[in-house]
């Protein structure tokens, strides 16, 4: 009977050493590369919330633009700063003068309830409020 079993010279041990640590490298090309990807994709989601960060702050800023440049319309006018100057130093121009409005406190106007009276008259009082 034929064996086809063949010994193992020392030749096949570098070849084999060689493919093994191709395939080592293979795999570590691999992980890198798979590494490599998932840090790219950190990094554009990243990049995205950074530009909705920024394009709210956009639209903040321009809102507030517009709001200082309508206070600078506003003071171009003779009017406008006239109305500045009232509101923030409590200037007024000769023979104007400040109105108090106050309220008057009488004992005189307190209910009627409240000075006795007939308990019945009282309670509907207190019930019914017209």
């Amino acid at each position: 009977m034929q064996t086809f079993a063949t010994r193992r010279r020392r030749v096949d041990v570098p070849r084999f050493l060689l493919s093994v640590s191709f395939i080592f490298l293979l795999l570590l090309v691999t992980f890198s590369v798979a590494h490599a990807a998932l840090n790219m994709y950190g990094k554009f989601a990243e990049a995205a919330a950074s530009n909705d960060a920024s394009q709210q702050n956009l639209k903040d800023l321009q809102t507030q633009e517009a709001s200082v440049q309508a206070q600078v319309d506003a003071l171009v006018t003779p009017e406008g700063q006239e109305a500045q100057l009232r509101q923030s130093y409590g200037v007024a121009l000769p023979g104007e003068g400040e109105i108090q409005l106050v309220q008057k406190n009488d004992a005189t106007t307190a209910p009627a309830a409240s000075q006795g009276g007939n308990i019945f008259v009282q309670i509907l009082r207190a019930l019914f409020v017209w």
